[in-house]
């Protein structure tokens, strides 16, 4: 542990020695008492004891001292200013010259560099800064290599130095690079009043605050100022560099990029007056820039992915690979897995194969919380420019893009309809967006239209046979599931919907996994969850599912369709029981006694050689028991002790 005597703390503290004391005394400073060989005492105060700011001050001595040791390596000429490499060539001219004039002078040396120093103010004007002094400290740097020693100081190499002490300068930025983002003046006079209880002398003559600023912008690069004023997000979206993606060798359809948008149009629902603005769930194409695919929903949810993606490869085939961010409408396990969101409890759980394994789509996904990597972002801000203004009641994204008569607008009760405004969005998409300009990475396909991008550079298309087919690899996953006694289950918005026949008990205990269409929810399809082979479709229960106080006739047709169920086992019970013929149908105790009159022939009780004899400890013969001198037996009378136990019940 270090130790400090008392001057050197009331010099760190600048104070005296005598207060120093006073406060040990207080019991403010922790000190310890040595003592000296002429019986003298002192106090040593270790430095972890001390106040915060006496030891920064001190840790702050001892950086300056231990680098003022190092060696501070040589400055390379180029990283001089054009002025700065000026007064380097003249210097050295001169110092080179005062050698040469040294060397060929016969007398005192003191009297030629009086001589040469007179000689350079004829030539270079009396006011130039040379002496023999300056010529020997020069000269020092000329050895050593030290070119900065060859500049003037003022203006050039102390450029950039400050008057604000390191401690203070040190906790305004600590201040400064905050994501609080405290104003800058106020950040000033924090370090004011910081400088006042740990650096009180340095105070007088501390910097404006324009100084402070000069500084800020002077010292801490900007990408450093954008991460610790406004976070990493900032820093990455708006300093970190960032990766160009080269757009030439893709093809239409390789990349399919899928998000959704909410329109900055208000509309109502179909026959009614709430408002409220729609969501577009959209699939891009990444090299042509055309919207394949999409569909307008009030909730943008898996099932809206999925709509969108049906339209999208019935017009433009199936696509090798789709982009995804990490929101959970796209993340689910029955359409691509749940990718970064799936849990560590979830590993080894048997899963179906979700739409895209049946469609072999890859998917791919960005990173998380990346808002570079969602190029399609600038695709909904060319919509926005091109389509969404278009309609009268365009409310923007914020409130600047807010029109000022949309409140007027809307009392006038000049709403689309969500029916009306799907069917102007997709006339214009196609109409309008998708045979716009191209705006993509491909210089050559400048001024071409985005649908003739895709024309152009399409080879080849995969597409399902018919629509049925892509209807069958569209639906639908529930997990894998266990038939219970009333079949399998389908969870929809809380409600629960129960599927099964009476030949569903067949498959009791099973483990499977049903599809189904959530537009048609009258009967689901069912698959082994090991294997993925079909079993059966199902019917929709609804005649089981009935209410608490529901009439007889509902309670007559569940118990019909029970009963049904109930004699269907029955049957097959009679039909496994009717296999054997009646003439070997033994019954099963006479089996049993067949059995165990054919194995009591094996039982046999070996009798051993050596037979040990246990005694009970007692005479063998009868003992009497005597009675007034003469010996009597012992008579037990069973008959009267059944009949006192009789009478005892």
């Amino acid at each position: 542990m270090t130790y400090l005597t008392t001057s050197e703390v009331a010099e760190l503290a600048g104070c005296s020695e005598r207060w120093i004391q006073q406060k040990v005394k207080t019991g403010e400073f922790q000190g310890v008492i040595k003592s000296l060989e002429n019986s003298r005492r002192q106090y040593l105060f270790p430095v972890d004891t001390l106040p915060r700011g006496i030891k920064e001050r001190y840790y702050a001595r001892l950086k300056a001292e231990t680098a003022s040791l190092a060696p501070v390596p040589a400055r390379k000429l180029e990283s001089f200013s054009e002025k700065e490499r000026e007064q380097i060539k003249l210097w050295t001219d001169i110092l080179e010259r005062w050698q040469s004039a040294r060397n060929c002078w016969s007398g005192n040396k003191t009297d030629a560099d009086a001589h040469f120093i007179s000689m350079i103010k004829l030539e270079k004007g009396e006011f130039f800064p040379i002496s023999t002094k300056t010529l020997y400290r020069k000269w020092e740097s000329y050895k050593s290599g030290d070119l900065e020693g060859l500049t003037e100081r003022r203006g050039g190499s102390n450029k950039g130095s400050s008057s604000i002490p390191q401690d203070v300068w040190d906790y305004f930025v600590f201040l400064y690079l905050d994501e609080r983002q405290l104003p800058r003046k106020q950040c000033y006079d924090l370090a004011l009043q910081w400088a006042s209880e740990n650096c009180p002398e340095s105070v007088p003559n501390m910097p404006s605050y324009v100084t402070f600023l000069r500084r800020i912008e002077k010292e801490i690069p900007k990408a450093v100022d954008i991460a610790g004023r406004f976070g990493d997000k900032a820093c990455a979206d708006r300093a970190a560099p960032y990766i160009t993606r080269i757009y030439d060798t893709l093809l239409p359809n390789d990349y399919w990029i899928a998000d959704n948008h909410t329109l900055d149009i208000i509309s109502r629902y179909d026959g009614g007056e709430t408002t409220h603005r729609l969501h577009l769930t959209a699939f891009i194409d990444a090299r042509s820039g055309v919207m394949v695919g999409w569909n307008l929903t009030d909730n943008p949810c898996s099932q809206s992915t999925i709509l969108a993606l049906r339209k999208a490869i019935l017009r433009f085939g199936i696509p090798k690979k789709v982009y995804f961010d990490n929101g959970s409408e796209f993340l689910t396990h029955d359409i691509a897995g749940r990718g970064h969101r799936k849990r560590k409890s979830q590993e080894g759980v048997i899963e179906p194969p979700p739409i895209f394994a049946r469609l072999s789509i890859e998917m791919v996904n960005a990173i998380v919380r990346n808002a570079k990597a969602k190029p399609i972002e600038r695709t909904f801000g060319t919509f926005k420019g091109t389509i969404s203004r278009l309609f009268e009641t365009f409310c923007g994204g914020n409130v600047l893009e807010r029109p000022e008569n949309l409140k007027l607008t809307l009392k006038n009760g000049k709403i689309p309809t969500d029916k009306s405004l799907s069917a102007q969005i997709d006339e214009l998409i196609d109409g309008v967006y998708n045979v716009g300009a191209y705006g993509g990475q491909v210089t050559k396909d400048k001024g071409k239209r985005r649908i003739d991008v895709w024309n152009e550079y399409i080879e080849a298309i995969r597409k399902p046979k018919n629509e049925d087919d892509l209807n069958l690899m569209l639906m639908r996953s529930t997990r894998v599931q266990t038939v219970k006694r009333n079949g399998v289950c389908l969870n929809i918005s809380g409600e629960k919907l129960e599927y099964w026949d009476e030949n569903t008990w067949k498959l009791l205990g099973q483990k499977v996994y049903v599809r189904y269409d959530p537009e048609d929810l009258n009967e689901v399809r069912v698959y082994e969850a090991e294997t993925d082979r079909f079993i059966c479709v199902l019917p929709l229960s609804l005649e089981t599912s009935i209410l608490f106080d529901a009439d007889g006739e509902d309670i007559a047709l569940a118990q019909q369709k029970v009963r049904k169920a109930h004699k269907a086992i029955k049957a097959n019970l009679k039909e496994y029981k009717t296999r054997l013929p009646a003439a070997q149908r033994i019954d099963m105790l006479d089996m049993q006694l067949r059995r165990a009159h054919s194995g009591k022939a094996e039982f046999v009780i070996k009798q051993p050689s050596v037979v040990v004899p246990v005694l009970s400890g007692e005479d063998s013969e009868p003992q009497l028991r005597a009675v007034s001198g003469e010996k009597t037996a012992v008579v037990i009378d069973i008959n009267k002790m059944n009949r006192n136990a009789q009478k005892r019940r």
